[in-house]
């Protein structure tokens, strides 16, 4: 048994595919075994043929053969595909990871037992509510039960995601704030542990990775 490299032969006229293309159908080389494809590789540069590592039990000087190589060499190749294509799937589904995120943190949080928007408009907002409340609170001294804590002729209130009106002191709205906050960190830091596991699981949309409401 030897260790090789190869590409496709045209199955009508054996002709290999870095000599043209396999247009009667590619096959393998008489003998040959594959093992991998330089998949994160392909097509070759200015070409468009695969490479293949296996082994034959026949000869190696027929078209389609390009190379023998020791098992030392064909471990290193193989390692080397396979790190590669780790790497390439990464960097396919980390984006992926983020859309999910994003989707998770914009559907909004329970707060009180109400669910909120989320939205990036939504989440700045109300940090701004809840900075004015701490304000209120601090410079003012607002008390909690005056839902009136804005100076405004009316009580201060919520748009919830069901868009009921839903009534908030000033110590509530700096809770409501912390809230929104911290629905978006516990997410990013999902995200983050989901996108440094090795490998990135596949079914990273499933609930069980992210928190719960």
């Amino acid at each position: 048994m030897t260790y090789v490299s190869f590409t496709t032969v045209d199955a009508i006229t054996g002709i290999p595919a870095n000599v043209q293309p396999t247009r009667g159908g590619p096959v393998d080389p008489a003998g040959c075994v594959r093992d991998f494809a330089l998949e994160t590789r392909w097509p070759i540069t200015g070409s468009n043929y695969d490479i293949l590592y296996g082994t034959t039990t026949g000869r190696t000087d027929i078209p389609g053969i390009l190379s023998t190589l020791t098992k030392t060499q064909f471990d290193a190749a193989k390692a080397a595909e396979m790190a590669a294509r780790v790497l390439a799937l990464r960097l396919t589904m980390s984006p992926m990871v983020d859309a999910e995120r994003d989707r998770r943190i914009d559907a909004g949080f329970l707060f009180g037992g109400t669910l909120f928007q989320a939205r990036p408009a939504d989440r700045e907002n109300i940090l701004g509510a809840a900075s004015l409340a701490h304000m209120a609170v601090t410079l003012s001294g607002k008390k909690p039960g005056d839902l009136r804590w804005h100076d405004g002729d009316e009580d201060f209130r919520w748009i919830a995601a069901d868009n009921s009106l839903v009534p908030m002191d000033a110590p509530t709205v700096i809770a409501f704030g912390q809230a929104a906050a911290n629905h978006k960190s516990v997410h990013t830091f999902a995200a983050r542990a989901l996108k440094d596991a090795d490998p990135i699981p596949t079914n990273f949309v499933d609930d069980g990775y992210w928190p719960t409401q």
